[in-house]
Order: C-alpha cells, then structure tokens, then sequence
C-alpha cells in the first residue's frame, strides 16, 4: 500500500518556466507476520529556457528503492543443495536523485532530444554471504545488506525524422550510454566471524 501527496508551485519569467514542489510517500509492506512502513519526503525541480525551436531543461529525479518482502523475511529456503538463501529484516530502502539536463528541437521534419544525466543512490542493496552449518553439513547462506553508495551517469538521445513532414513515414533513432561505479560491499563471513568484503568501485 502506497500513499503519496505532491505538492507544487509553477511560474514562468520571460522565457524561463520553473516549477518547485515536493513528494511525500508513506508506504506499508505486509507479508504473513512481517510489517514494515516508510516515510520519505523527496524535492521536486524543474527549469526550462525556451528558444525558437526547442527547450533547454534541468529537472531533478528522484525516487525510492524498497526492498521486496523477500529480501526481509528471515526465512530460510534451500536454493540448490549447499546453498541456502534467508533475507535480511535489517535492510533498508534506498533513495536515488540527482539532475537530468535536457535539450530538445522540434520542427516539421525533425524532432531530436538529447539527455545528460547523473544519478546518485546512498545505500543500494547488496548481497551478502556466511558459512552455516545445517544437519551437520556446511552450507553458504544468501543473503543481502545495504553498501556504502552507488552512482551512475550517462546520456541517451532521441531522433525523429519526418521527410514529407506528415505522419505518413516517420525515421527514428535511439540509443545512450551510461557508467556505473560506487562502494559496494559483499561479504563472506565464516564460522569464527572472520570477514572477506569485496569492496567494488
């Protein structure tokens, strides 16, 4: 069950439109004897500078990561034998913003939008791994924990040809490029509580 109020403002200035709000979500997650409720409150932003065929464009994204019912329950499942699998109710919801810079054209024939982006997550969700002894046999149990950070940027672009300026034969081209990096942890922990961490960034 998910509940969200927005509320925002929105004005324009010559050729500048901006519009400034924020989002509350309060969500409620229930599974058999498990109940887990957030609350986050998350800025919104948009800017646009419009020129004579197009826009330029900073808007902020934002949003949350919760983690399923799975990943919580302690409950533990044989995955293959050896390998068992159990969430962790400790894990926490991640949250992702950062800005989004738009460029767009439009005319008869053409339409083309550009993006460059960068997004920002303080705690992604990674799996997490220790020895456990069950019926007198070792197995790896799997399992998850929040990292340190996240991040990813990129650009993407779209484009749209129109060479009778109808919707009689439309051309069009998409693509993008995008990198990933951060601090993520996964951990392997043994009987005696020695831990290997993997650290990735």
């Amino acid at each position: 069950k998910i509940n969200t109020v927005y509320a925002q403002y929105q004005n324009h200035i010559g050729k500048f439109t901006y519009r400034i709000g924020v989002k509350s979500t309060w969500r409620t997650q229930s599974y058999q004897d498990l109940t887990y409720n957030n609350n986050y409150i998350l800025p919104l932003l948009y800017l646009s500078y419009k020129l004579k065929n197009g826009s330029l464009q900073l808007l902020s994204s934002s949003g949350i990561n919760y983690p399923a019912i799975s990943t919580l329950s302690e409950n533990m499942t044989i995955v293959i034998p050896g390998l068992m699998k159990q969430g962790n109710p400790n894990v926490k919801a991640t949250m992702e913003w950062g800005p989004i810079f738009r460029y767009t054209y439009n005319d008869a024939m053409l339409y083309l939008q550009v993006a460059l982006y960068g997004i920002y997550n303080d705690k992604v969700i990674t799996p997490y791994y220790y020895w456990t002894t069950v019926n007198d046999k070792r197995s790896i149990v799997s399992t998850y924990e929040n990292g340190s950070f996240y991040w990813r940027y990129g650009t993407g672009y779209y484009l749209q040809f129109k060479p009778f300026k109808n919707e009689v034969l439309k051309l069009m081209v998409g693509g993008g490029f995008e990198r990933v990096g951060g601090r993520l942890m996964t951990c392997m922990e043994d009987a005696s509580q020695s831990k290997i961490r993997l650290i990735m960034i």
